[in-house]
């Protein structure tokens, strides 16, 4: 058995077995362009005999934890030939892809589970899952009497445009907006043109730069002769210029049977669309993203925090031991800081606890009472409650 990074040779090998992972065979040749989201330097795989047999990749992005920018480890395309299964191939690799991080500095992790039990083996807790609602354009129509552009003007890209401003600010709002939020300027090249790949933005700006944007694709429905359009990411900094891209959308009613959007759970999107009646369908994925905090002074680190005080917080993580100890984490009325110290602790967590303490999976009271948080009295966990209350968790970028 080899345990390395693939080269760029061999990742038309793995892609592969992706196919065969996730239900995509087919003997078709493999094109480049199929497998450009993912990089061979951020690739560890498991050689048996010289043939790639399991393996995953670690995707180096940057995410809003709580509005704070951080370094994310985001697995994905973890798979393993049925032939090998069940030797311990992927604990392996996740052995590796810790260490990796480690050295990379990169505080946090996340990724989207077949199987939520599996992935809590190795300390990934369950948070959130994107909302979808699907909106019958009927339920849209009263945006066509939207009036109020002012100064706000539209502007189209497409794949081929430049995305740079967009980018920029997809950046800067969503990190504004939305906890989880993965930043799409920060992917590399070959990500972001999979991203980009068939899409199109609105965007309503004025001369201050943009205010609102959309990515969505138009795409025909099988069997009909109307079209749908999918909203993947909805950004806006007021609701003027929210509006005024909901008047745009409104403007397909005669072609458009549908309009989808992506939206965080729990958002009430009644607001937006008054009648509606039966003509708005929420629906939510099967499983949720899970996290792991890979360093506990990293992803503690800057956090907002506006009531001062100090904990002493015992964590254990059994597969990551440079995360064992006490740590001191303090906060100044702004936000914490974390470091090591050696005095008595006034919390007891695993480390299961503490990613859904700083991601907000959970209100710390169902973190006690689900045992990941295993000794914290009564002033500790009004501290906790204050420092890290339930927050939804966002974004529209998949790996």
């Amino acid at each position: 058995m080899e345990i390395r990074k693939i080269t760029s040779e061999e990742r038309k090998e793995y892609y592969k077995l992706c196919r065969y992972a996730f239900g995509n065979w087919h003997d078709g040749e493999v094109k480049e362009h199929e497998f450009i989201w993912f990089l061979h330097d951020h690739t560890w795989a498991i050689f048996l005999d010289g043939k790639i047999e399991s393996g995953m990749v670690n995707h180096r992005l940057v995410q809003s934890v709580r509005g704070v920018p951080k370094r994310m480890g985001g697995i994905g395309a973890v798979i393993t030939n049925p032939i090998h299964r069940r030797k311990g191939h992927i604990r392996k690799l996740f052995e590796v892809v810790f260490d990796e991080m480690r050295e990379l500095n990169i505080p946090v992790s996340m990724l989207s589970p077949f199987k939520r039990t599996y992935y809590e083996m190795f300390g990934y807790v369950g948070t959130w899952q994107t909302m979808r609602v699907e909106v019958n354009m009927r339920a849209v129509r009263h945006y066509l009497d939207f009036d109020n552009m002012g100064d706000l003007q539209y502007q189209m890209l497409d794949s081929s445009s430049d995305w740079t401003e967009f980018l920029d600010y997809a950046h800067k709002q969503g990190f504004k907006m939305h906890n989880g939020y993965v930043s799409p300027r920060e992917i590399h090249n070959g990500f972001l043109e999979e991203v980009r790949k068939d899409r199109l933005v609105i965007i309503a700006r004025d001369r201050s730069g943009i205010r609102a944007s959309a990515i969505y694709t138009k795409k025909a429905v099988e069997h009909e002769r109307k079209t749908r359009l999918d909203v993947e990411d909805f950004l806006y900094s007021d609701r003027q210029a929210r509006d005024a891209i909901l008047h745009f959308f409104s403007r397909h009613f005669e072609q458009v049977g549908e309009l989808w959007i992506q939206l965080p759970q729990g958002f009430n999107i009644y607001e937006w669309f008054v009648d509606s009646g039966m003509l708005i369908t929420p629906k939510a994925g099967f499983n949720p993203w899970m996290v792991r905090v890979m360093d506990v002074a990293g992803a503690l680190n800057d956090l907002p925090a506006t009531r001062e005080g100090s904990l002493k917080i015992e964590v254990t993580d059994p597969l990551c031991e440079w995360n064992n100890g006490t740590w001191e984490v303090v906060s100044d009325g702004e936000k914490l800081h974390a470091k090591p110290t050696r005095v008595f602790a006034d919390v007891e967590m695993d480390i299961r606890g503490l990613s859904s303490l700083v991601y907000g999976a959970m209100d710390p009271g169902e973190i006690l009472y689900r045992g990941m948080i295993q000794k914290a009295g009564k002033e500790a966990m009004q501290i906790l409650e204050s420092w890290f209350p339930k927050e939804v968790l966002y974004t529209h970028i998949h790996f």
